[in-house]
Protein backbone atom coordinates (compact mmCIF):
# COMPACT_ATOMS: atom_id res chain seq x y z
CA UNK A 1 0.00 0.00 0.00
CA UNK A 2 1.15 3.48 -0.82
CA UNK A 3 1.38 6.64 1.49
CA UNK A 4 -0.96 8.33 0.24
CA UNK A 5 -3.84 6.05 0.40
CA UNK A 6 -3.13 4.71 4.23
CA UNK A 7 -6.47 6.51 4.94
CA UNK A 8 -8.03 4.05 3.10
CA UNK A 9 -9.41 0.12 2.96
CA UNK A 10 -8.18 -2.07 -0.30
CA UNK A 11 -11.84 -2.92 -0.91
CA UNK A 12 -12.53 0.52 -1.32
CA UNK A 13 -10.16 2.05 -3.68
CA UNK A 14 -10.70 -0.84 -5.63
CA UNK A 15 -14.69 0.03 -5.63
CA UNK A 16 -13.78 4.15 -6.80
CA UNK A 17 -11.39 2.87 -9.31
CA UNK A 18 -13.97 0.16 -11.21
CA UNK A 19 -17.53 2.06 -10.02
CA UNK A 20 -17.21 5.39 -10.18
CA UNK A 21 -20.89 6.04 -10.93
CA UNK A 22 -21.70 4.51 -7.34
CA UNK A 23 -23.10 0.95 -9.43
CA UNK A 24 -25.16 0.06 -12.41
CA UNK A 25 -27.93 2.42 -13.60
CA UNK A 26 -31.16 0.08 -13.62
CA UNK A 27 -34.64 1.68 -14.70
CA UNK A 28 -37.49 1.05 -12.38
CA UNK A 29 -40.67 1.40 -14.74
CA UNK A 30 -43.97 0.24 -13.78
CA UNK A 31 -45.81 -1.98 -16.21
CA UNK A 32 -48.80 0.20 -16.31
CA UNK A 33 -46.86 3.15 -17.15
CA UNK A 34 -45.00 1.35 -20.40
CA UNK A 35 -48.38 -0.14 -21.55
CA UNK A 36 -49.73 3.84 -21.17
CA UNK A 37 -46.72 5.23 -23.08
CA UNK A 38 -47.60 2.79 -25.61
CA UNK A 39 -51.17 3.22 -25.78
CA UNK A 40 -50.78 6.99 -26.33
CA UNK A 41 -48.36 6.62 -29.02
CA UNK A 42 -50.55 4.18 -31.35
CA UNK A 43 -52.87 6.83 -30.75
CA UNK A 44 -51.44 9.91 -31.82
CA UNK A 45 -50.57 7.98 -34.68
CA UNK A 46 -53.76 6.68 -35.58
CA UNK A 47 -55.19 10.69 -35.11
CA UNK A 48 -52.15 11.71 -37.20
CA UNK A 49 -52.57 8.63 -39.94
CA UNK A 50 -56.82 9.44 -40.22
CA UNK A 51 -56.04 13.63 -40.57
CA UNK A 52 -53.86 13.28 -43.64
CA UNK A 53 -55.54 10.38 -45.12
CA UNK A 54 -58.78 10.27 -44.02
CA UNK A 55 -61.37 12.29 -46.34
CA UNK A 56 -63.84 14.11 -45.07
CA UNK A 57 -66.96 16.79 -46.45
CA UNK A 58 -66.77 20.18 -45.89
CA UNK A 59 -69.24 22.64 -46.20
CA UNK A 60 -68.39 25.99 -48.52
CA UNK A 61 -70.07 29.10 -48.67
CA UNK A 62 -68.91 31.22 -52.30
CA UNK A 63 -70.45 34.17 -53.81
CA UNK A 64 -71.51 33.97 -57.01
CA UNK A 65 -74.57 32.87 -59.15
CA UNK A 66 -75.56 29.65 -60.69
CA UNK A 67 -75.93 29.38 -64.46
CA UNK A 68 -78.36 26.00 -64.94
CA UNK A 69 -77.30 24.31 -67.74
CA UNK A 70 -80.51 23.20 -68.87
CA UNK A 71 -82.37 26.99 -68.05
CA UNK A 72 -83.94 26.07 -65.29
CA UNK A 73 -82.79 25.93 -61.80
CA UNK A 74 -84.34 24.31 -58.63
CA UNK A 75 -85.18 26.36 -55.85
CA UNK A 76 -84.85 25.31 -52.47
CA UNK A 77 -86.42 27.04 -49.48
CA UNK A 78 -85.35 26.06 -45.49
CA UNK A 79 -89.29 25.46 -44.50
CA UNK A 80 -91.94 23.07 -45.80
CA UNK A 81 -95.22 25.53 -47.05
CA UNK A 82 -97.70 26.25 -49.41
CA UNK A 83 -97.03 28.72 -52.28
CA UNK A 84 -99.38 31.18 -51.88
CA UNK A 85 -98.24 33.78 -54.75
CA UNK A 86 -95.95 33.34 -57.75
CA UNK A 87 -94.49 36.44 -58.99
CA UNK A 88 -92.44 35.55 -61.99
CA UNK A 89 -93.65 33.96 -64.91
CA UNK A 90 -92.10 31.16 -66.77
CA UNK A 91 -88.80 32.06 -68.95
CA UNK A 92 -89.30 35.60 -67.31
CA UNK A 93 -85.68 37.06 -66.90
CA UNK A 94 -84.74 37.92 -62.79
CA UNK A 95 -82.46 40.05 -61.03
CA UNK A 96 -80.47 39.04 -58.13
CA UNK A 97 -82.91 39.82 -55.04
CA UNK A 98 -85.71 40.03 -56.69
CA UNK A 99 -88.69 37.67 -55.01
CA UNK A 100 -89.81 34.95 -57.06
CA UNK A 101 -92.73 33.75 -54.66
CA UNK A 102 -94.38 33.35 -51.49
CA UNK A 103 -94.60 30.58 -49.00
CA UNK A 104 -96.90 30.43 -46.32
CA UNK A 105 -95.78 27.81 -43.96
CA UNK A 106 -98.26 26.96 -41.42
CA UNK A 107 -96.81 25.33 -38.21
CA UNK A 108 -99.21 24.74 -35.49
CA UNK A 109 -98.21 24.26 -31.85
CA UNK A 110 -99.62 21.60 -29.90
CA UNK A 111 -101.91 23.46 -27.95
CA UNK A 112 -103.71 24.61 -32.10
CA UNK A 113 -101.75 27.90 -32.39
CA UNK A 114 -99.71 29.11 -35.16
CA UNK A 115 -96.32 29.37 -34.48
CA UNK A 116 -95.64 31.51 -37.09
CA UNK A 117 -98.52 34.36 -35.73
CA UNK A 118 -96.73 33.62 -31.76
CA UNK A 119 -92.77 34.12 -33.28
CA UNK A 120 -94.47 37.27 -35.00
CA UNK A 121 -96.11 39.03 -31.75
CA UNK A 122 -93.35 37.65 -29.69
CA UNK A 123 -91.07 39.58 -31.65
CA UNK A 124 -93.01 42.67 -32.11
CA UNK A 125 -92.94 43.00 -27.89
CA UNK A 126 -88.97 42.44 -28.25
CA UNK A 127 -88.84 45.30 -30.78
CA UNK A 128 -91.47 47.77 -28.62
CA UNK A 129 -89.27 46.60 -25.64
CA UNK A 130 -86.26 47.91 -27.28
CA UNK A 131 -88.01 51.16 -28.67
CA UNK A 132 -89.06 51.83 -25.08
CA UNK A 133 -85.81 51.29 -23.57
CA UNK A 134 -83.87 53.37 -26.64
CA UNK A 135 -85.98 56.19 -25.57
CA UNK A 136 -85.63 55.92 -21.88
CA UNK A 137 -81.99 55.70 -22.22
CA UNK A 138 -82.11 58.57 -24.57
CA UNK A 139 -84.48 60.53 -21.76
CA UNK A 140 -81.97 59.79 -19.14
CA UNK A 141 -78.93 60.86 -21.14
CA UNK A 142 -80.76 64.40 -21.53
CA UNK A 143 -81.32 64.44 -18.13
CA UNK A 144 -77.34 63.60 -17.12
CA UNK A 145 -76.66 66.33 -19.80
CA UNK A 146 -79.23 68.76 -17.88
CA UNK A 147 -77.64 67.95 -14.16
CA UNK A 148 -74.24 68.55 -15.74
CA UNK A 149 -74.57 71.74 -17.57
CA UNK A 150 -76.41 72.81 -14.16
CA UNK A 151 -73.45 71.98 -11.91
CA UNK A 152 -71.01 73.40 -14.46
CA UNK A 153 -72.53 76.19 -14.03
CA UNK A 154 -72.95 76.43 -10.17
CA UNK A 155 -69.67 75.65 -9.76
CA UNK A 156 -68.69 78.56 -12.14
CA UNK A 157 -70.81 80.65 -9.97
CA UNK A 158 -68.63 79.30 -7.03
CA UNK A 159 -64.92 79.88 -8.70
CA UNK A 160 -66.31 83.53 -9.09
CA UNK A 161 -67.33 83.67 -5.40
CA UNK A 162 -63.96 82.33 -4.46
CA UNK A 163 -62.14 84.72 -6.57
CA UNK A 164 -64.03 87.76 -5.14
CA UNK A 165 -62.96 86.08 -1.77
CA UNK A 166 -59.54 86.34 -2.87
CA UNK A 167 -59.59 89.53 -4.25
CA UNK A 168 -60.79 90.91 -0.44
CA UNK A 169 -58.61 89.04 1.13
CA UNK A 170 -55.83 90.47 -1.03
CA UNK A 171 -57.38 93.57 0.43
CA UNK A 172 -57.28 92.78 3.91
CA UNK A 173 -53.88 91.98 3.46
CA UNK A 174 -52.68 94.95 2.31
CA UNK A 175 -54.77 97.35 4.71
CA UNK A 176 -53.13 95.15 7.30
CA UNK A 177 -49.68 95.30 6.18
CA UNK A 178 -50.14 99.47 6.15
CA UNK A 179 -51.54 99.33 9.56
CA UNK A 180 -48.91 97.29 10.82
CA UNK A 181 -45.72 99.61 9.04
CA UNK A 182 -47.59 102.87 11.23
CA UNK A 183 -47.73 100.71 14.34
CA UNK A 184 -43.78 99.90 13.53
CA UNK A 185 -43.01 103.80 12.96
CA UNK A 186 -45.12 104.40 16.09
CA UNK A 187 -43.83 101.98 18.26
CA UNK A 188 -40.11 103.13 17.13
CA UNK A 189 -40.90 106.68 17.70
CA UNK A 190 -42.33 106.48 20.89
CA UNK A 191 -38.85 104.08 21.76
CA UNK A 192 -36.52 106.49 20.16
CA UNK A 193 -38.58 108.80 22.72
CA UNK A 194 -37.95 107.16 25.66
Amino acid sequence: MTPEYSLFRQEAITFQQHHRQWGEVALLQPLSTKIMSWFITIVVAVVLAFLFLGHYARKETVAGYLTPVAGTSKVFVPQQGTIKEVYVKEGQQIEKGQSLLAIETSQFAADGQDVNTTMLDTLNSQRNLLTNQIAAEQERAKSEHERLTTLIGGLGTEISQLQAQIEIQKEQIRVSDSLVSRYRDCARRLWQAR
